[in-house]
């Protein structure tokens, strides 16, 4: 059985119904935006932590709070994370070097090994650039000025909203890389978002963490060879080389 918190707004002198003693104001008062710490909350009492239940209220916190305030922070796998080895080579390549504010770059990523030995990796799916899913994905796009613009270290994921639901992860999600080959990854890598005319810096980024946690319901039942598959794969941070864009203000 599961015990829950009351939704019911308290008073911040109030005791904490986290059970710690304190008032509401010293302990969680400022931690109800923010989507971890009210999934801790609401499963400090449970009585089997790594239930269905538990599972099910960490699935619905996470789905409130990404879809309805489009909450999302950057990625914590720099800690964490394995770096690629030199032999694994990130590409993205443009078809145009100029567009309009308002339309979406056509930008193709590709992995190339370049090592002597195969190597096992997940495609982007539905969820990797919102992290819910491996490999997280997603692009950086700064304006170039005189200064070199500096990148961050870690993926940059998309903070838009969106449902709760991911589809079901398939079995020709997972491949294996042979030496000398190269793979071009498909639509789930999202485009670069411009905020005004100018020119752009855009780098692409592929995190592959085979030990993270799927968040989101699927549609359908995950593929358990392919999970298996996925386990196994290879982790990996890529960081893309650098395209320079030119984005003209509409006529």
């Amino acid at each position: 059985m599961v015990q829950t918190i009351s939704s019911k707004r308290l008073s911040h002198n109030t005791p904490c119904p986290c059970g710690s003693g304190k008032q509401h104001k010293n302990c969680c008062w400022d931690k109800e935006t923010n989507p971890q710490a009210v999934e801790d909350r609401l499963l400090v009492k449970c009585v089997r932590p790594n239930s269905v239940e538990a599972e099910m209220i960490r699935t619905i916190v996470l789905a409130c709070f990404w879809t309805g305030a489009g909450l999302c922070s950057a990625d914590p796998l720099q800690n964490r994370q394995e770096t690629a080895p030199a032999t694994l080579d990130l590409h993205i390549a443009a078809k145009d070097a100029s567009l309009t504010l308002g339309q979406q770059p056509q930008i193709t990523a590709t992995i190339t090994n370049k090592g002597s030995v195969p190597v096992m990796l997940v495609l982007p799916g539905d969820g990797s650039k919102w992290g819910w899913r491996t490999p997280l994905v997603g692009f950086s796009s700064m304006k170039s000025d005189k200064d070199k613009p500096k990148h961050p270290a870690a993926v940059p994921l998309y903070r838009g909203g969106r449902c709760g639901n991911i589809n079901a992860l398939k079995n020709n999600e997972v491949f294996t890389l042979a030496p000398g080959k190269s793979k071009d990854l498909p639509d789930w890598i999202g485009c670069p978002a411009f905020t005004e005319p100018g020119t752009y810096s855009v780098v692409f980024y592929y995190a592959n963490d085979p030990a993270r946690k799927w968040v989101g319901v699927p549609l359908g039942k995950h593929d358990t060879d392919a999970m298996k598959q996925v386990e196994k794969s290879h982790p990996c941070l890529l960081i893309s080389n650098e395209l320079k864009l030119t984005v003209k203000a509409k006529e």
